[in-house]
């Protein structure tokens, strides 16, 4: 059974206005004028800043970007739109999780997903699912629905959210109402999708018949005796094998193109008094698999109401929907990725009568025949999600505010599993297993409440003071009730629900509950337009750690030089602006209620009983970040050109660890604690230019690149392995990869060689008699070094062209599974890739490639033979598009239309012409975040997607 851990995301609220910069004229300049829209958050911290205030450092994407989402969640939106943020899409399984860092890994062993506030909630994250593979809580929020996105990074910008900033803050907005004319948009897409990358090429059945006989002739064996190793109808190899099958497993286990389709409708309307907006979409996205799919359907209401000239009002509400079906992935034999690569193509899908032929040979043997198991087997998951908020501005004084917000973000997870009893994993009878049904209903609830005083006041003309006090409460509670049955009727694959199981198989339930407060301060300076001071100062007691340290507190201190505003330096640079900040946020980890002693089932002397599964430490304490960051804005030539460079620098401290040295004689020789410490530095750089703007031509650019290394500091003794061929030591990036490492064939007798020594100076071929293989740091990384994107717009009349070029680079990335199908004999049942005839021979003496030696003993070790240069470049996504205004369709209820066809994830450039999987899919299977990155799981493949659309404004 696939067993899955869950753990809550962190939440916070609070968002980021721009204020209005109103129009200067300066001494001995010309007049110039920014014109900065306000952005009123109610219910939120109220906090606003114009631009000449900024202090932290953050980046935007918005609508504008999103209307035409590249993914189904917005997380993978933006990806390649941010800078210092690596964005990775871990599979093609459509509402599949993805892997977010903001400036490098922020936890050796905890999430590093970012926290994701949505309109003052903190919302979940992550995969959640307790049956689905994969899934991802953010696709049930619509992009098409979100107005902006704010990614924040520094200390500055984030500190304000203490315990949960950590990893980096995700603020966004979703659309608003408008204060004119009612607007009606329409919008429709559809499209058909094929795997982006995949150049796995593997034997046909002829060619798998022929290695093997060949294999074993290299062995010694007549030719007659090794056929009949291979092809013996009763004890050979691929003994069904009618000389002429050859099925292509890839074919049957796929669709020919995945079809994708999406709708919605959306109305915008208001006056001086009320505002609101709604919408309704459906969105529909076949994966790669036949078993692979995605619906879902969600609506939104949003009103902002001036109910006095003292009180304002914003009530948003969100309801989504969403059915998830698809395979597993990772080794289960039930993945039909992994076994058509498993299964020789000398077996038919089905047998002479049409019935399915569960007489597989080789593979993964007997009843394991994919397209019976996608056909038969059942694996669902609907997923509905209630995110509502409700908040009030009250403007006491003139100066004095008063915000309060109340936000809840509800989701249920319904799942279904269902394992046939004749044939795959529901045929086990000797383990109890005669068919199998499980439902799990996991229940996720946030439930979140601000209340702040935001004060603005001026000293004179030249000294201006804001300052922000106020308080926070989250409450998080989860259940995760399951069941499961066996005993299922052969046959009856119809009953396929727990209450058709004749005998009880399993039943369980846990509940988790934790409580957030917060004490939040924060005060600015402003010295006419020349520089500004900001603080922070948040207290957060949290309830999973023990009471020597409920409490932690967490600051920042800012500043900021505007040089545009002296003298006439304004005359050449529209913005010029230095900044600086430090500070330290925080982390409370993964881990819950190891503060607490726990006991759990446990046998002694052949008896049941209960004994204690965790000691408890009160010391437990939150991860701390102390962060720097330095950073320059230029505009020029009338903020048509804008640079923005920093460079930050994050010490990662007090991370939790499971190897804290315990006495032995209690039973516990290590206990759960805080020991971890690892660092972050790079720098990061945007750029945007209105390189061209006329009234028939405009090219507008939009760039950004990263720089990020991340070294492992200390650890609990010389060393702490993890998942995956990774170890942390320090000195050592914490995604090296720790692997034996190969050298190549032995021309003098076909071996497999590798080094036995950190030096390499001694090898060995992996017999019994050679020296001990050695497993080390190889030099290279699963984390990219260079992350980079680059968009380009370009308007010709009513013709618009647009694309998205990514870059990531610097990294390597690891087959998990390619020591089965790209080995030297050692799995004889399995299918082998076509290369294999280019294995060394006595007459093939040059090959780069080891003898193939059916049932070969050498060990299939995980070495640097399966690691592979990562470096891509993606067109990611390419649009053109057009447009008819008013004027041209001359029909009084139509604005406009716009027409266009786009693709995504069009062109992957690999630097490494070897690479055969996707450089950017991850491992869905492997929980540790750090652990999984790099790792090809076999995850169904990433969608190149050709759709047409329109939008339909009324």
């Amino acid at each position: 059974m696939n067993v899955k851990l869950r753990v809550l995301s962190a939440g916070a609220i609070f968002f980021l206005g721009i204020a209005a910069n109103a129009q200067k004229k300066k001494a001995d300049t010309i007049t110039k004028t920014n014109d900065i829209e306000e952005v009123v958050v109610l219910g939120s911290y109220g906090i606003k800043e114009t631009q000449d205030q900024k202090v932290g450092s953050y980046s935007t994407v918005t609508s504008k970007t999103l209307e035409r989402p590249n993914a189904l969640s917005v997380d993978m939106a933006i990806a390649g739109q941010v800078s210092g943020a690596i964005i990775n899409q871990n599979s093609g399984q459509p509402g599949s999780n993805a892997k977010v860092l903001i400036r490098g890994i922020s936890s050796l062993t905890g999430d590093n997903q970012p926290l994701y506030v949505v309109d003052g909630v903190p919302v979940m994250t992550g995969d959640q699912a307790g049956i689905a593979t994969t899934s991802n809580a953010l696709a049930m929020i619509d992009p098409m629905d979100i107005a902006e996105v704010k990614v924040l990074k520094d200390a500055a910008a984030t500190s304000i959210y203490g315990s949960r900033a950590n990893a980096g803050v995700i603020l966004i907005t979703t659309k608003s109402g408008r204060g004119s004319k009612g607007k009606l948009t329409f919008a429709a897409e559809y499209g058909f999708g094929t795997p982006a990358y995949e150049k796995f090429k593997f034997q046909n059945a002829e060619q798998q018949v022929n290695t093997l006989i060949n294999g074993y002739i290299g062995l010694g064996s007549t030719p007659e005796a090794a056929r009949n190793l291979v092809l013996n109808p009763v004890s050979g190899l691929l003994k069904s094998w009618d000389g002429v099958t050859d099925t292509d497993w890839d074919a049957a286990t796929r669709r020919s193109v995945a079809e994708a389709s999406k709708y919605n409708v959306n109305y915008q309307f208001g006056n001086d008094k009320i505002k609101g907006f709604a919408s309704l979409g459906h969105t529909e996205q076949e994966g790669i698999t036949r078993d692979a799919l995605y619906k879902r359907m969600n609506a939104t209401v949003k009103l902002d109401a001036k109910v006095s000239d003292k009180i304002k009002f914003v009530m948003s509400n969100m309801l989504s929907r969403a059915v998830q079906n698809g395979p597993l992935d990772y080794g289960y034999f039930a993945n039909p990725i992994l076994t058509a690569k498993f299964t020789p193509a000398t077996n038919s899908v089905y047998n002479a009568d049409g019935s399915y032929n569960l007489a597989i040979d080789g593979g993964n043997g007997i009843g394991w025949n994919p397209v019976a198991i996608q056909d038969i087997n059942k694996r669902k998951s609907v997923f509905t999600k209630i995110l509502s908020s409700a908040g009030l501005d009250y403007s006491i004084l003139k100066n004095l505010r008063f915000s309060t917000n109340l936000g809840v973000d509800y989701n249920y997870y319904d799942e279904d599993e269902y394992w046939n009893p004749d044939f795959g994993d529901g045929n086990q009878p000797a383990a109890g297993i005669v068919g199998l049904a499980q439902q799990t209903h996991y229940t996720y609830t946030t439930l979140n409440w601000s209340n702040f005083f935001n004060y603005d006041f001026k000293i004179g003309d030249d000294h201006q003071f804001t300052a922000t006090a106020g308080t926070e409460t989250t409450v998080k509670w989860s259940k995760y009730p399951s069941l499961a049955s066996t005993g299922f009727t052969s046959g009856h694959y119809e009953q396929n629900q727990v209450s058709w199981g004749s005998t009880p198989y399993s039943a369980q339930s846990s509940t988790e509950k934790s409580h957030l407060i917060g004490y939040i301060g924060r005060l600015s300076y402003g010295f006419k337009d020349y520089f500004n001071l900001s603080g922070s100062f948040r207290r957060d007691g949290y309830s999973h750690f023990g009471d020597n340290n409920k409490y932690g507190d967490f600051w920042s201190a800012g500043a900021n030089v505007n040089i545009h505003n002296f003298g006439n330096i304004g005359s050449t640079f529209d913005n010029l602006q230095i900044r600086g900040s430090y500070g330290t946020v925080g982390s409370a980890g993964s881990q819950v209620y190891r503060n607490r002693l726990s006991i759990g089932t446990a046998s002694y002397a052949q008896s049941d009983g209960y004994a204690i599964t965790n000691p408890g430490n009160q010391n437990l304490r939150w991860e701390s970040a102390k962060k720097a960051n330095i950073g320059v804005d230029i505009g020029i030539l009338n903020n048509k050109l804008n640079f923005t460079l920093d460079v930050y620098k994050n010490i990662i401290e007090d991370q939790l660890t499971g190897s804290i040295p315990n006495a032995p004689s209690t039973g516990f020789g290590s206990l759960v604690g805080n020991s971890l410490k690892s660092k972050s530095e790079g720098f990061e750089g945007s750029v945007t230019y209105d390189a061209v703007k006329n009234d028939n031509f405009t090219w507008n650019l939009n760039g950004n690149y990263g720089y990020t290394r991340s070294k492992v500091l200390k650890v609990e003794g010389n060393y702490l392995d993890q998942d995956y061929f990774k170890r942390f030591s320090v000195g050592h990036d914490p995604s090296e990869w720790f692997l034996a490492s190969y050298i190549g064939v032995d021309h003098t007798n076909g071996d497999a060689l590798w080094y036995t020594n950190a030096s390499h100076t001694t090898v060995s071929n992996g017999s019994p008699t050679s020296p001990t293989i050695l497993r080390d740091f190889v030099g290279k990384k699963a984390l990219p070094t260079h992350t980079a994107g680059l968009t380009n717009t370009f308007t010709y009349k009513k013709l618009t062209l647009s694309f998205l070029l990514t870059y990531a680079g610097d990294f390597s990335v690891y087959d998990l599974w390619g020591r089965y199908y790209d080995a030297d004999g050692q799995d004889t049942a399995l299918k082998q890739v076509e290369d294999v005839v280019n294995a060394w021979t006595p007459t093939n003496t040059t090959s780069d490639r080891p003898q193939y030696r059916p049932g070969n003993s050498v060990t299939k070790y995980h070495s640097t033979r399966y690691l592979y240069k990562g470096d891509y470049i993606k067109l990611k996504s390419l649009e053109l598009g057009f447009r008819l205004n008013k004027a041209d369709l001359n029909i009084n209820e139509l604005n406009s239309v716009y027409f266009y066809v786009r693709g995504t994830n069009l062109i992957t450039h690999a630097f490494d012409k070897n690479l055969k999987f996707d450089p950017e899919a991850f491992s869905n299977h492997i929980g540790s975040y750090v652990g999984g990155l790099g790792v090809y799981d076999q995850t169904q493949p990433i969608s190149r997607q050709i759709l047409i659309g329109a939008v339909i404004d009324f």
